[in-house]
């Protein structure tokens, strides 16, 4: 598909050296470069997702106290502290 487009004429002479460079064609640069900025975006779409670092057990249980002080000493009992 043909298109056109403006490109400053600095970075057109710049892309063509380039292109020569290389040996590529201007088209294949250009849609080289188009596809890598296409995978860039669509990889910043991806939601951060936090790892699960949850560990078994069965949490507190109906009947334990709740306060701070009794979970914490709970959690550190038998570790000394």
């Amino acid at each position: 598909m043909k298109t056109t487009i403006d490109l400053s004429d600095a970075l057109l002479h710049e892309a063509k050296a380039s292109a020569r460079a290389h040996g590529v064609t201007l088209r294949a640069l250009i849609e080289q470069g188009l596809q890598m900025a296409i995978k860039q975006m669509q990889a910043k779409k991806k939601p951060y997702a936090l790892r699960d670092c949850s560990v078994g057990g069965a949490g507190l249980q109906a009947g334990q106290s709740s306060d701070w002080a009794t979970v914490r000493d709970m959690v550190y009992e038998g570790h000394g502290a």
